[in-house]
């Protein structure tokens, strides 16, 4: 019997390599967006290998990319591609963000790297000759290699101090503007924001809102157009979707899934939804079942849509595959993965985590973190959420909010910030529609009296 070879063909898109190209040869200021998301290996076909290497050869030169600088690179090459086959290229290319196809060439070069992997193990294992101890170390080396960020480049002092000086600048002319992600909350913004590597702890006990608190600051930040993936282990998207409505739209989730909605209130649903950046909020309900799916998907998601954060809900429901562990043990560990990975992947990572009760004491701190103070250790920042009308025991703000309400609104209390120091501040909360909302210092309500209303129609106002 005739054996017949299997011909497999490796993932690609050389289409989409020839765009990219003819991009960059047509608008030279476009080699910015992909220069750190892309390496030759991205390229399948060899002529657009070629063609990216002449150009970050000549960019590298300090010299202007254009079809004649090019050009003459390949020539000093020896490459075979010619003029007449750039002025073709270069005929192709997108008026839009050039940097999604490149997220797909990388995507796809990580996929035939997968694929070699995968034929190396096979391979191996067919056979005894290799050490099982050296097999398992090189692999995972490998796998690691491959999904090693891509958006991470390296900057001297020089370069950074450049930054800094900019910065400086801004906040002596008062126009400085918040350094990470935008929360909608000043106190926070006013210290950076969410800033990228930063992984950040939000702890509350149950029911006094830190699942809503983290969706107000996924809301804020895909107005502020910067994309972010959120993961749940115990609300659907679905569910999540209601909630990110009713913040805005002031309809209550619970009415947009139980019940039949007025035609008013229909139509405040439907401008919500109409008017908000939605197509930067990304939900993987597929990787919420353990750590290292979620871990995978958040790699992938910078890649395929360049998140800038991501958000998991919560971490003691997280398995982390440590059967043999205690809880203390699996919740270090877990916390201290996601700060590296937040600092590999230049992104900043919020994880949700509940505080044990203390009915005596219920004002929340950091002692009272369930399963681990190791969690503490590996966060830079940690944000206690706290609404004392929730509380069994009558209780007040400590000083200097002793004198505002509790009624319709809430303490955030960074009680550690590595880098912004700690500080605390009153917001607003309306529970009808679950949403936290920013309240001027001047404007905070004093006892017997009703919080602001939250500015739900006001798309522009943070909240």
């Amino acid at each position: 019997m005739d054996s017949k070879e299997t011909t497999i063909t490796l993932l690609r898109d050389t289409d989409a390599e020839a765009l990219v190209l003819g991009t960059i040869l047509s608008s030279p200021q476009q080699l910015a967006q992909v220069r750190d998301i892309l390496t030759p290996e991205c390229f399948y076909d060899p002529r657009h290998q070629e063609i990216f290497e002449a150009v970050k050869a000549t960019d590298n030169k300090g010299e202007d990319v254009n079809l004649i600088t090019v050009s003459a690179a390949l020539s000093k090459a020896g490459a075979a591609t010619g003029m007449d086959e750039l002025v073709s290229i270069s005929q192709q290319y997108t008026l839009g963000e050039v940097d999604s196809y490149a997220y797909r060439l990388k995507e796809l070069d990580m996929r035939r790297k997968l694929w070699e992997l995968g034929q190396t193990l096979v391979q191996q294992g067919s056979t005894e000759t290799d050490d099982l101890e050296e097999v398992y170390e090189s692999a995972r080396a490998k796998l690691t290699g491959i999904f090693a960020s891509a958006t991470v480049r390296t900057s001297t002092l020089s370069e950074v101090f450049v930054t800094l000086r900019q910065q400086i600048q801004r906040n002596r002319e008062n126009t400085a503007q918040c350094f990470g992600t935008p929360t909608g909350f000043r106190h926070i913004d006013a210290k950076g924001g969410l800033v990228p590597t930063d992984f950040i702890v939000v702890a509350g006990e149950t029911s006094n809102g830190k699942t809503a608190f983290a969706t107000a600051l996924a809301v804020s930040a895909i107005k502020a157009a910067h994309p972010i993936a959120f993961y749940s282990m115990e609300m659907s998207n679905i569910q999540l979707a209601a909630r990110i409505a009713a913040m805005i739209s002031g309809v209550g989730s619970r009415e947009m899934l139980q019940d039949r909605l007025d035609d008013s209130r229909l139509r405040a649903v439907d401008k919500t939804i109409g008017s908000l950046p939605s197509h930067l909020c990304f939900f993987d309900d597929d990787a919420t079942s353990s750590f290292d799916k979620i871990a995978a998907s958040i790699r992938t998601m910078v890649l395929r849509h360049g998140i800038k954060g991501a958000i998991i809900d919560y971490l003691q429901i997280l398995n982390v595959n440590m059967k043999s562990a205690n809880k203390e043990q699996a919740m270090g560990d877990v916390s201290r993965r996601l700060k590296n990975l937040a600092k590999e992947l230049n992104i900043w990572i919020i994880a949700l985590s509940q505080l044990s009760r203390d009915r005596d004491n219920p004002r929340p701190n950091l002692n009272r973190l369930r399963d681990s103070g190791q969690i503490g250790e590996a966060a830079d920042q940690i944000m206690l959420v706290w609404r004392p009308e929730v509380s069994q025991v009558r209780t007040s703000y400590p000083e200097p909010f002793r004198d505002v309400s509790t009624h319709g609104t809430a303490m955030i209390d960074v009680a550690k910030g590595r880098n912004t120091g700690i500080y605390s501040f009153i917001c607003g909360f309306n529970a009808d529609t679950t949403c936290f909302y920013d309240i001027p210092s001047r404007e905070l309500p004093s006892r017997n009296e009703q919080p602001p209303a939250n500015p739900v129609a006001d798309m522009q106002t943070p909240f």
